[in-house]
């Protein structure tokens, strides 16, 4: 399989994935009662610590120059 058809099997596998969002006021019963700021916080230790396990420092870069990929709806 070359670049091009791997990329096209990923690309059929993620358009099954199912996508939930949920507003940050709205309580849910698997978080306790936390403000919106509290819940990011909790988010950014989780980050923190999933990427110490990489071995890796954390990137440090403007948001502007994030390393990103567009796609629009036409792909």
């Amino acid at each position: 399989m070359n670049n091009a058809e791997a990329a096209e099997k990923r690309r059929a596998n993620r358009r099954d994935w199912k996508v939930v969002r949920k507003s940050l006021e709205a309580p849910d019963a698997a978080v306790p009662i936390l403000s919106p700021e509290q819940r990011i916080g909790m988010m950014w230790q989780l980050t923190l610590d999933a990427w110490a396990m990489t071995g890796h420092p954390l990137p440090e870069y403007a948001r502007a120059e994030a390393p990103i990929r567009r796609f629009s709806r036409a792909d």
